[in-house]
């Protein structure tokens, strides 16, 4: 019995480390539109310099 505990918080633990990593990944990407966007606005105010 004590086994199949362990083995169910283990599951928990890395089903919820797995989410994190997406999520990060996500955050990254959203991370990389959002500065994309505000160089485009930058070089649309001050011009290509």
């Amino acid at each position: 019995m004590p086994f199949f505990v362990f083995v169910c918080l283990a599951v928990i633990a890395c089903s919820f480390l797995i989410m994190l990593a997406v999520q990060i990944i996500r955050m990254e990407k959203a991370l990389i539109e959002i500065s994309e966007i505000t160089e485009s606005m930058v070089k649309k105010f001050y011009g290509n310099t």
